[in-house]
């Protein structure tokens, strides 16, 4: 009897170990190019909030800097154009909250999520780098996406630097 109860433990004991490395490994045989489709697809959506859980961490640290300067001449602007509470709010937001308001206020931005084909990839270790080309106005373009797999999941990486003042 005790070792049928004992068999039993070891098989829940067992069956939950395995669910707990199911899940944590839910996006490791996702690939770069399926990533970059699911941010795609966020983006024709509207969830803005979902895409920048697909950013890299170092590429945030990038976005912040260069959306808290954008806000700030936004708040400006409202605050010349007499919307002190827009002003207001552009100047509290930080972080993924400032992305999503800016996404939602650029009228031209779900463009950039027009068709797009992945055209060919080039991946090395937790590095991919996607030829992807855009149709967007009738007009193709060829464009480079970085791609970086971070905590399991392959996110989408800026490879831009941000200018530095001069002294």
């Amino acid at each position: 009897m005790a070792s049928t109860a004992q068999n039993r433990v070891k098989g829940w004991i067992l069956g939950m170990g395995l669910a707990v490395v199911g899940i944590s490994c839910a996006g490791c045989g996702e690939s770069p190019q399926a990533a970059y489709q699911t941010i795609v697809q966020y983006g024709q959506q509207g969830q803005y909030d979902k895409i920048w859980d697909r950013i890299d961490k170092k590429s945030q640290g990038k976005l912040e800097t260069a959306l808290e300067m954008l806000a700030k001449m936004a708040a400006f602007g409202a605050a010349l154009g007499g919307k002190k509470q827009e002003a207001e709010e552009l100047g509290r937001l930080k972080g993924k909250d400032l992305f999503v308001r800016l996404c939602e206020k650029t009228p031209k931005l779900l463009e950039h999520f027009a068709a797009q084909e992945i055209k060919s990839v080039k991946k090395e270790g937790d590095r991919a780098q996607l030829t992807v080309v855009v149709t967007s106005d009738g007009k193709t373009q060829e464009r480079q996406v970085t791609m970086v797999r971070e905590d399991g999941l392959w996110k989408l990486s800026i490879d831009w630097e941000m200018p530095q003042p001069k002294p």
